[in-house]
């Protein structure tokens, strides 16, 4: 499992906006700020883009917006929790959005962001993770969730 090798504390973030435009520019900013993206505005039009064409809402609180970025060296993943909810994010369920994983890579890695799509997804299935999530109130915590949970999925 290669998840915690792309986040860490730094991209681990308590989302201020209850606004799916607003959270994804955190994220973004996030991004930019503790990760290899120097291009924030090339990743916003990128993540804005793709939702515009297709929420990536999933259902059960997660989203996962991605991208697929030129000349981008190492694939990074930010998380992002809101613990009151995003209620305009489209989701497949139509249930507000409480966990936001954005997965960006280079663009001519598809195993990896499928490889850190079906990880992620895997470790927030499990509904105590996603309720553990969702209480945490410090980016230090949620990192100790995702390593925790990260652990037991690869024990």
């Amino acid at each position: 499992m290669e998840l915690l090798d792309h986040i860490s504390v730094d991209r681990c973030k308590i989302l201020r906006s209850s606004y799916k435009r607003g959270a994804l520019l955190e994220l973004v900013d996030v991004m930019v700020s503790n990760g290899p993206v120097s291009d924030g505005e090339r990743l916003q039009q990128l993540i804005l883009s793709r939702e515009a064409s297709m929420s990536t809402g999933i259902g059960l609180g997660i989203a996962v917006p991605h991208a697929r970025m030129e000349r981008l060296r190492s694939a990074a993943v930010a998380l992002g929790v809101s613990p009151s909810g995003i209620s305009n994010y489209d989701s497949l369920d139509d249930e507000p959005v409480r966990l936001v994983v954005m997965i960006v890579t280079g663009a001519g890695q598809p195993d990896k962001y499928s490889n850190l799509l079906a990880e992620a997804v895997s470790i927030l299935k499990q509904d105590s993770v996603r309720e553990d999530l969702t209480l945490a109130s410090a980016p230090a915590q949620i990192y100790s969730i995702i390593r925790k949970a990260t652990q037991a999925d690869d024990g």
